[in-house]
């Protein structure tokens, strides 16, 4: 994971939150133990109404820790290009599934947009 100090993690009623700064941003980060720094770690997301938020956190972190730029934060986002990336990552996720190209497109688009 990241190297942590002891100000940036605390225990919380709900498990333990750590706030890493990474470059210029800060990065949010919940767990259900203390974080072990010679572990790996796996994300959970939620499929619910913040799912595409959740997604994009996860990315910025992911790329700032590999000391690439994390782009904006998912509110400052136009909203063409929050539906965007979220309709992105239903497709993936569709895919992954095993749905056909013409199974995600009618999802995505309704079965009204192909001839």
């Amino acid at each position: 994971m990241l190297d942590l100090t002891a100000s940036q993690v605390r225990r919380a009623a709900d498990g333990w939150r750590a706030v890493p700064r990474v470059g210029a941003v800060d990065h949010h980060v919940w767990s259900k133990e203390p974080p072990v720094l010679s572990a790996a770690y796996v994300v959970e997301l939620p499929f619910d109404d913040d799912l595409e938020a959740g997604a994009y956190a996860v990315r910025r972190l992911w790329r700032a820790m590999n000391g690439r730029a994390p782009g904006p934060a998912f509110h400052k986002l136009s909203k063409q290009r929050r539906q965007r990336l979220s309709a992105a990552i239903r497709a993936l996720d569709a895919r992954s599934a095993g749905g056909s190209y013409l199974t995600v497109a009618e999802a995505l688009f309704g079965k009204k947009a192909h001839p």
